[in-house]
């Protein structure tokens, strides 16, 4: 049995921890005395508890996050309640600030804070060997990454067929975004491009097909970015995709180009927009060029075969219902494969808490801490926002009415108006924002934009009818649906 187990609670099982595979592939000798441990949110704390303590560990590091940590502290309690010979550290993101206030605090035995793959052999080393170290460890970055090393021997072949494989080829962020925990480290660093190629063709050789990069810009350093999109061009296979972050204005034309070379789909972008309130983005310390934003995205959706997904986020100061629709309208007009639309979290440590007072930030008191109201935004509103938001991910984002939709948006050029319309509609006749069926969709759609009286029968007929059967072996009559839903 392992005296050490790294753990951690993902939020889907499909979720791979990287950080946790990071630690153990730089444990040093500690490594074969260490094991790594992963569960999701779906599972009962208590059962946990019983495999964790099966396995009767000397020392259990916990990775914590803002989607995991309000299991992690019960699992915590239950193991030091059931368990106090056994050594808790906990590490990660929501350990990292303000731990002192957080309820886990009083039942580890040690924090780390910041990147642990040289801190945690270390702490760990004085424990097994009884010396004496303070309970809170400050782990400042890494500044050479070429001293650790990349922990991609740490996926299984069970890990390659069945979940996400994360890589990284950066730490850091140049940019100072308030409301992100990146905005903490905006040094970027490098790992050594050649020898992170070789990792990347190694798990190609393994079966590896889609690469999820954790960078927080890949586009940072445009020759290091193009050196790696020439790696998978060489190596590509059939069904691979590339996933990873770009800031849209700093897209060089030399990358753009380089883009352009890849198939359908081969690449998949998430572009974080968030607001185009200019005193917004001065509020949170950040600096975009909308109108080179738009030309670069209209030719990354007109030139290449990439999925562009975009973020918008709610809550942000000086945001408000106003600027939010303008936003809202500008990004729909590009038309993206995706925009997620989501609301202010109140990220432990970042900066964007000194305007709580000034802009009356209200956010919710347990994680994930989302924000509630703001002085421009009303709770009702949020509320309201939030049911656009959901219901903009069944009609919008995924992808189940796209001709549907685009008969939406040519009835009123303020698409705003007309979706949040909709989202009234939906909520009258379903009371609900989830487990509403593809069908009842299809009804809801159908009786709303009948009730405008601007779109004959035979045309909206048509829109749903192609997007409804644009999947194979359906079979239930549409005319059925419309009638009885």
């Amino acid at each position: 049995m392992p005296d050490i187990i790294l753990a951690t609670i993902n939020a889907k099982y499909i979720h791979s921890a990287f950080g946790l595979r990071s630690l153990w592939s730089n444990m040093g000798i500690l490594q074969d005395k260490t094991t790594i441990m992963e569960f999701n949110i779906n599972q009962q704390v208590a059962q946990i508890t019983e495999e964790l303590l099966d396995i009767s560990p000397k020392i259990i590091c916990f990775s914590a996050y803002i989607w995991n940590i309000e299991p992690l502290t019960s699992l915590i309690f239950n193991i030091k309640q059931l368990a106090p010979q056994i050594t808790i550290i906990i590490g990660g993101p929501e350990a990292s600030y303000e731990y002192k206030e957080a309820k886990w605090f009083s039942f580890v035995d040690y924090i780390i804070c910041g990147e642990g793959e040289i801190e945690l052999p270390k702490l760990v080393n004085c424990i097994l060997s009884d010396a004496a170290t303070d309970k809170v460890v400050k782990a400042p970055p890494i500044n050479d990454l070429t001293t650790i090393k990349m922990p991609y021997s740490a996926y299984s072949d069970e890990d390659i067929a069945n979940r996400v494989v994360y890589v990284e080829s950066s730490r850091g962020c140049p940019f100072k975004c308030e409301f992100c925990i990146s905005s903490l480290d905006n040094k970027v660093r490098f790992f050594d491009t050649d020898e992170f190629l070789k990792q990347m063709l190694i798990l190609i050789d393994k079966g590896v097909l889609h690469f999820k990069f954790i960078d927080r810009t890949f586009n940072v350093g445009t020759s290091r970015a193009i050196k790696i999109l020439d790696f998978f061009l060489k190596n590509w296979r059939d069904g691979m995709q590339l996933h990873f972050e770009i800031v849209p204005d700093k897209l060089k034309s030399e990358l753009l180009t380089k883009m352009k070379l890849f198939p359908l789909h081969g690449l998949h972008l998430e572009i974080g927009i968030q607001s185009y309130n200019t005193k917004t983005q001065e509020l949170i310390s950040r600096s975009q060029d909308f109108e080179l934003t738009k030309i670069n995205l209209r030719s990354l959706m007109s030139d290449t075969g990439a999925l562009v997904h975009t973020d918008l986020v709610i809550g942000l100061p000086a945001e408000t219902w106003d600027s939010f629709a303008y936003g809202f309208n500008q990004l729909i007009a590009l038309r993206p494969q995706e925009i997620q639309i989501g609301f202010l979290k109140r990220l432990k440590g970042t900066p964007i808490i000194r305007h709580t007072d000034n802009y009356q930030l209200i956010f919710e008191n347990e994680a994930p801490f989302e924000i509630l109201q703001t002085r421009d935004i009303s709770f009702q509103q949020m509320r309201q926002l939030k049911k656009f938001s959901r219901y903009f991910d069944l009609y919008y984002n995924s992808e189940n009415f796209p001709e549907s939709m685009e008969l939406l948006w040519s009835i009123d050029s303020d698409y705003f108006r007309s979706f949040l319309q909709l989202t009234e509609f939906t909520w009258i006749k379903t009371g609900q924002t989830h487990k509403i069926s593809l069908k009842n969709l299809v009804k809801i759609f159908y009786d709303f934009i009948s009730t405008l009286n601007v779109v004959n029968h035979e045309q909206l007929f048509s829109a749903l009818s192609n997007d409804f059967y644009r999947i194979p072996g359906r079979k239930e009559r549409l005319e059925n649906i419309i009638k009885c839903c």
